[in-house]
């Protein structure tokens, strides 16, 4: 039976003899030595001075890990990539945006505020053109001209982007393979229930 004291040694030792550089002080390395070694210890293992140098070498590999080095005390590339969190936009701008949607509704046309503004207070479409006492047909072509003078506003001077282009891709993700399968299961079906 190995005695408190003989693990302690073990451990001071490992602190001592264990090459970690810089990485971890001598404080650092006994207690991760003594912890090993009174595992091994209690799990019935017979080389505990082992023990001691591996436990020390797993804390200078989760020591490394943890503050982005490599194995050679490097810093490790884009290690700070995951660390620093991601800027959202600046304080300039947010003022632009706010600035630039003021000017966007200030030149709407009064029907196309009223319009946008149902549809916010409402909620949806239906709400909001039950709200106006408009029939939904009426109103969803209101919402559509009031959108798209809105989108022309906030693009001005230049030309507002044409919102639906296609998309000009080929191959199984484009709208014509798509229509292609769609009809080929439409057809398949017929034939198995036939």
């Amino acid at each position: 039976m190995t005695s408190w004291d003989e693990l302690k040694r073990l451990a001071r030792h490992a602190a001592r003899v264990y090459p970690s550089g810089k990485i971890l002080s001598s404080e650092d390395r006994y207690i991760a030595a003594l912890d090993a070694i009174v595992d091994a210890h209690l799990a019935g293992e017979e080389d505990l001075r082992q023990a001691g140098y591996t436990g020390i070498a797993l804390a200078c590999g989760v020591f490394r890990h943890h503050h982005g080095l490599t194995n050679y005390g490097n810093p490790a590339p884009k290690f700070w990539v995951y660390w620093d969190p991601p800027r959202g936009p600046g304080f300039e701008e947010r003022i632009d945006d706010e600035l630039a949607i003021a000017q966007v509704w200030a030149a709407l046309p009064e029907r196309h505020q009223v319009t946008l503004f149902l549809l916010a207070e409402h909620g949806s479409a239906s709400a909001a053109a039950a709200a106006a006492g408009l029939p939904y047909g009426t109103f969803a072509g209101r919402l559509f001209q009031a959108r798209e003078e809105a989108r022309r506003l906030w693009h001005s001077p230049d030309p507002a982007p044409d919102q639906w282009r296609k998309n000009g891709r080929r191959g199984p993700d484009s709208d014509r393979e798509h229509l292609i399968r769609l009809r080929y299961r439409r057809t398949s079906k017929r034939k198995v229930i036939a």
